[in-house]
């Protein structure tokens, strides 16, 4: 899976769950990434070890160059 393919479910995960909570562990390149969020709040994005999150009135946009930063480090 690629870094846009693991932002692309993500953003799946976020449209299939609109209005409820998201919470979900991927397997990503031997990775495990956790992330609880509810639409485009991300409050938890766990990467190894490493805790992220963002605003809680995110556009879009926002929420996926959020993603895309976080996940700069398994690039």
């Amino acid at each position: 899976m690629t870094k846009l393919e693991l932002i692309k479910k993500l953003n799946d995960l976020r449209k299939a769950n609109k209005n409820s909570w998201v919470s979900e562990y991927i397997d990503y390149n031997d990775n495990v990434i956790g992330i609880k969020s509810f639409g485009t709040w991300v409050q938890i994005l766990k990467i190894n070890g490493k805790t992220y999150s963002n605003n809680m009135d995110a556009t879009v946009k926002q929420y996926n160059d959020f993603l895309n930063d976080s996940l700069k480090e398994l690039a």
